[in-house]
């Protein structure tokens, strides 16, 4: 979504056990072209995307998402409208 300029920013809002910020993991991101086909933000599928969605899940189950990005991000928009745009 944000190639085709749909979203103008992406965070993750995930940790594994090191505390290393994890993309979504059910989703293709290592690699941009297999076999000739542009597969960059696909799912992934069978047994890859089985292992994926387990650990996902169990994170939701434990409630164990940090969004401290994403506030970092909403927080560096409202600045800007709040402090950019001319007074009305």
């Amino acid at each position: 979504m944000k190639a085709k300029n749909l979203i103008s920013k992406v965070v993750p809002v995930l940790k594994d056990e090191n505390g290393n910020w994890v993309r979504n993991p059910q989703i293709i991101t290592d690699a941009y072209v297999q076999n000739g086909d542009i597969v960059y933000g696909e799912n992934k599928s069978g047994e890859d995307f089985k292992k994926a969605r387990a650990w996902v899940n169990d994170k939701l189950k434990n409630n164990d998402c940090d969004f401290s990005l994403l506030d970092a991000e909403v927080d560096k928009v409202v600045w800007i409208f709040a402090n950019l745009f001319p007074a009305a």
